[in-house]
């Protein structure tokens, strides 16, 4: 039993480590709100010149504002501050980045 338990608790403990943080900055070309059956807000940031230089992204609901920013930030240039995650959760987002912070670039 102690053998379980301790494994259910590393477990836990894997899908919940941030393994790096930083900032990206690119053009907003996708930005939605995607599933069937668990909704996730998920984009797409342009960081270069081809497909290769995409960096996908996810917000979570409880940043309403963070949400309605990007929204309206489509086709903009902006900075996203982001945590990558060692492992999603099933039924969350699509990726393992996270989105705490975005800022646009003043024109």
């Amino acid at each position: 039993m102690n053998k379980l338990f301790t494994i259910v608790v590393l477990c836990i403990l894997m899908t919940s480590c941030v393994v790096s943080d930083g900032k990206r900055t690119g053009k907003l070309i996708k930005f939605s709100h995607k599933g069937l059956v668990c909704k996730s807000w998920e984009g797409t940031l342009q960081t270069g010149e081809t497909e290769a230089t995409q960096f996908q992204f996810s917000v979570d609901d409880e940043h309403s504002a963070l949400v309605d920013s990007l929204k309206v930030w489509d086709g903009k240039e902006i900075t996203l501050t982001y945590e990558q995650w060692s492992n999603k959760l099933p039924c969350t987002t699509d990726t393992k980045y996270y989105i705490e912070k975005a800022t646009v670039k003043i024109e």
